[in-house]
């Protein structure tokens, strides 16, 4: 099975990364940048991907519905919309062209339906989406636990941007985003961080932080592998432990 993770601007996503990670013995995956391809269309009929994945803020949530719809109106390929937006606003399944919404943490809910795909069974109880059937029906699933042992996640897989390894300053600088833990002790009502603590309140402790030996393992292996020279913490507070 492949997936196609969509987006419009050069940079680097942990979240696509974590959940291609995630997915790696059931699935293949590479990035599309729309303004890194000469035609974006072209490649991706050549990929023949299984599955379109975007991960959207709400900035460019339009731009990236807007190519769902131009991509699947050359084939008809499964299409899911996870991150930030999504996660805030699971209405996003009515518009067209989305058959399926991933609200909060992805890495296990995708596999989840990854392996129900490939096995062409049901998926449509899976816990932290919301799907569009053929007919046109909403189905609104649970949310899952927070995972609790971040250590249990597989390190980033920043190989699906090696296709674009090549534009050198690309390649120096998707290598450095590092995070050890995730959501806040805070609750400041101008963050996102309120909304998720409320959709995920009585699912498991919110603030969960990696350990000391597994950050340094995956330091130490991204030196190793890309010889770098810095790393860019984006926690929300790093200091926290």
């Amino acid at each position: 099975m492949k997936i196609a993770f969509i987006q419009t601007k050069a940079e680097c996503s942990l979240g696509s990364m974590y959940i291609a990670a995630s997915l790696k013995d059931e699935a293949h995956s590479r990035v599309f940048i729309q303004s890194l391809e000469s035609n974006l269309f072209e490649a991706i009929d050549i990929y023949n991907p299984d599955i379109l994945a975007f991960s959207a803020f709400t900035g460019e949530y339009k731009d990236l519905l807007a190519l769902n719809k131009l991509i699947k109106k050359r084939k008809h390929i499964f299409s899911v919309f996870g991150g930030p937006h999504p996660t805030y606003s699971p209405g996003l399944i009515s518009d067209e062209g989305v058959d399926a919404v991933c609200c909060g943490e992805g890495e296990f809910a995708m596999l989840n339906l990854i392996r129900a795909l490939k096995n062409d069974t049901d998926y449509f109880n899976i816990k932290n989406f919301h799907f569009k059937t053929k007919s046109g029906e909403i189905i609104k699933n649970q949310i899952s636990c927070l995972i609790e042992n971040l250590d249990i996640l597989n390190f980033p897989d920043r190989d699906i941007y090696s296709n674009y390894f090549h534009i050198e300053w690309f390649r120096n600088n998707i290598m450095k985003r590092i995070i050890t833990g995730r959501g806040c002790p805070f609750n400041c009502s101008y963050c996102h961080n309120h909304i998720f603590r409320k959709i995920y309140q009585g699912q498991g402790r919110y603030v969960r932080v990696r350990s000391v030996r597994n950050v340094i393992s995956e330091l130490t292996y991204l030196k190793s592998k890309y010889n770098l020279t810095d790393f860019d913490f984006i926690d929300d507070i790093f200091g926290m432990k």
